[in-house]
């Protein structure tokens, strides 16, 4: 009986137990009824079938009893077991992510830090701009200094001032820092003041305009002397309410 529920299950052990009350049962009726004489049988009296089988019974019982809190006592270890496997996944998700922001919080500060940097490195070079507009007089000498500074500081590619003339209806480029634009000058290159351009925009409305190199507002300049260009941004010099 034993064997055949730790083996074969629950169900075989009382398969088992009933196939061996009936044999003590037809031994017992055997033996008693003369077909089948032993006389050195325990089956004595007509009763100790019957307390055969409740011992069998009784044995088959207990041990259901103990499989299945043996069986109670697995599960129990088996939830045990999956809600620590489960504890250990949610520490080391935790671990992954607190490692993640603190990744991302560095990544944060550094990129930061950068920002800033560069920003100190920006003031810097607008001072050191406006110490040498302050310190030049002659304005033919003075622009090529502006634009020159400029590109060099804030790494531009091409940085032009534009000077209206007398009738305020033409932007005339005065000074460039790129060789194109050096070429562009030798032509006596000029914008009207008028809101088609991003020159004339900022002459007419004394606004900043910017145009990125992204979406409906990207730059596309057919100027050979300046092929390199992406993007780019006008700002008007204001002397009180007058560009």
């Amino acid at each position: 009986i034993i064997v055949s529920s730790l083996t074969m299950g629950e169900g075989a052990s009382f398969i088992f137990a009933t196939l061996i009350v009936l044999l003590t049962f037809g031994i017992g009726f055997a033996e008693l009824s003369g077909k089948f004489p032993n006389p050195g049988s325990i089956l004595t009296s007509a009763s100790t079938p019957v307390f055969i089988s409740i011992v069998i019974i009784a044995i088959t019982f207990t041990q259901k009893t103990l499989v299945d809190r043996l069986n109670e006592s697995l599960q129990r270890a088996r939830k045990k077991e999956q809600e620590q496997i489960a504890a250990n996944q949610e520490l080391r998700d935790l671990q992954v992510s607190l490692e993640d922001r603190v990744e991302a919080r560095t990544q944060e500060l550094q990129e930061t830090s950068a920002q800033l940097e560069k920003r100190a490195k920006e003031l810097e070079s607008i001072s050191e701009i406006s110490r040498s507009m302050a310190s030049m007089q002659d304005l033919e000498s003075l622009l090529p200094e502006v634009v020159g500074l400029i590109s060099e500081r804030f790494n531009f590619y091409h940085t032009g001032i534009f000077i209206l003339n007398e009738t305020r209806d033409t932007a005339i480029l005065r000074a460039a820092s790129s060789a194109g634009g050096q070429r562009m000058m030798e032509r006596n290159h000029s914008l009207k003041v008028e809101p088609s351009s991003l020159v004339g925009f900022a002459a007419s409305r004394g606004l900043p305009k910017i145009a990125r190199d992204v979406g409906d507002d990207a730059v596309f300049l057919n100027n050979p002397d300046l092929p390199r260009t992406k993007s780019e941004i006008a700002l008007p010099i204001i002397v009180g309410t007058q560009t």
